[in-house]
């Protein structure tokens, strides 16, 4: 992924980058992003999310562990493309209902 920024009201910025864009990819970074923000991950934080598509359906892993690598949460979502935003919040509520909320409360020193 490649992120290029341009001004929302230069459309001839906008029509250059256009051809740029590729619909797969930009689901697959919408469901990633949305997952990683919800469970505000960052750097320092062993959170991961991947994800794939075939055709019109978007799978998205994820993974939240603790630092030691002792609890590992997995799970995984699927859904149409259009809903990429989506899928990354569903995930992440998952996750932290499955004891992910607890393992980021340690590592954020809100235990």
């Amino acid at each position: 992924a490649l992120g290029i920024e341009g001004r929302a009201d230069d459309a001839f910025v906008q029509n250059l980058l256009a051809p740029l864009n590729d619909p797969t990819s930009q689901a697959s970074i919408v469901a990633e992003r949305s997952f990683l923000a919800r469970l505000e991950g960052g750097c320092q934080v062993p959170i991961a999310g991947h994800a794939t598509v075939e055709g019109t359906t978007l799978t998205l892993y994820g993974l939240v562990a603790s630092v030691d690598g002792q609890h590992v949460i997995r799970d995984k979502v699927e859904g149409v493309v259009e809903e990429a935003n989506r899928i990354g919040e569903v995930l992440a509520e998952r996750m932290l209902q499955a004891g992910g909320d607890k393992i980021l409360r340690d590592i954020y020193g809100q235990a």
